[in-house]
C-alpha cells in the first residue's frame, strides 16, 4: 500500500488487481485534485475516484444513549461529495480521449447501509412509489429521476460504484454519454448481477422512470405524469427513514 492510499482505496485497488486489472496510482498534484487511480484492462481504460462517506458524530444524552433519524432520500451533503468526485475526474489528464470515469463511494459506521441508500437515492433521483393497495397489502415500485438527480445532471459521470467496506453495486448512469460502453465494459461483468441498470429494470417491470422533461419541483406534477406514462389512477410517494439508537457502554463501547 502507498504511503497516502487510505484503506477505502486500497481495498477498491485490490478489488480491481483481483479481477485482472492493471491499476495505477495517479500522484497527487499541487494545482488540482486528482483521481485515485488509472485502471486498465485490455482495451479499456477507466478512472477511478475513491470516496468515503463517513456517519457522523453522535451525541449522547446524560443516560449515555444518543437517536438520530437518517431519510433515505437525495441529500445535499451527498450531492456536494458526488461533484467533487466527478470534478476530480474531469482534471485529471489521460492519455485516451474517452475513458470511463467512475466515482467509488465506501459508506462506513453501524449506519452504512442507510448512507448507501442515500448515495443512491442522489445519484438517481429515486423515491419509492406505492402504485397499488389491495387485500394483499401495498405494491411498491422504484422511480428514478423522479426528483434532483445528480447522474442526470453529470453525463460525464459514466458509473458509480457504492457500497459498504464488504459489499457494493455498480450504478450505471442511463443519463451519461457511454452507457452502452459501460453495461458491455469489464468493470460491468466484474459486478454481474450486483449492478443496478435503471433501463433494465424498467424494461422488466421492476421499476419506473420518470420523464426527464417534467419539473422535479412539482411532486403533484411529477406523479401525473407517471401515471401517464404507465397508465396508472393510483400513485402515493412512500419516504422511508432509518431510526437508529446507540447507547455508550463502559470500556467506550457502544
Amino acid at each position: 500500500m502507498a504511503s497516502d492510499e487510505r484503506p477505502e482505496e486500497a481495498r477498491v485497488r485490490r478489488i480491481l488487481e483481483g479481477d485482472g486489472f492493471n491499476v495505477e496510482r495517479i500522484p497527487e498534484d499541487q494545482q488540482a485534485k486528482r483521481a485515485d487511480y488509472l485502471a486498465r484492462r485490455g482495451s479499456e481504460t477507466y478512472l477511478v475516484e475513491v470516496k468515503r462517506i463517513d456517519e457522523a458524530a453522535w451525541t449522547f444524552d446524560a443516560e449515555n444513549l444518543a437517536m438520530r433519524d437518517i431519510p433515505l432520500s437525495y441529500r445535499n451533503g451527498i450531492s456536494k461529495v458526488v461533484r467533487d468526485a466527478v470534478a476530480q475526474l474531469m482534471s485529471t489528464p489521460v492519455a485516451v480521449s474517452d475513458p470511463l470515469r467512475v466515482a467509488w463511494f465506501v459508506a462506513t459506521g453501524i449506519e452504512a447501509e442507510a448512507y448507501v441508500e442515500q448515495v443512491r437515492a442522489t445519484l438517481y433521483g429515486a423515491v419509492d412509489l406505492i402504485w397499488t393497495m389491495g387485500a394483499d397489502g401495498a405494491k411498491c415500485k422504484r422511480c428514478y429521476f423522479f426528483t434532483w438527480s445528480e447522474f442526470m445532471g453529470l453525463p460525464n459521470l459514466d458509473a458509480a460504484v457504492v457500497g459498504t467496506a464488504s459489499q457494493g453495486q455498480l450504478c450505471i448512469n442511463s443519463h451519461g454519454r457511454q452507457t452502452d460502453r459501460v453495461c458491455a465494459c469489464a468493470l460491468r461483468q466484474l459486478f454481474g448481477e450486483a449492478a443496478l441498470d435503471p433501463l433494465a429494470e424498467e424494461a422488466a417491470g421492476a421499476a419506473f422512470i420518470a420523464d426527464a422533461a417534467s419539473d422535479v419541483r412539482d411532486e403533484a406534477a411529477m406523479l401525473e405524469s407517471v401515471k401517464a406514462k404507465y397508465g396508472l389512477s393510483f400513485l402515493l410517494p412512500f419516504k422511508p427513514t432509518q431510526h437508529t439508537g446507540v447507547a455508550w457502554l463502559p470500556g467506550g463501547r457502544t
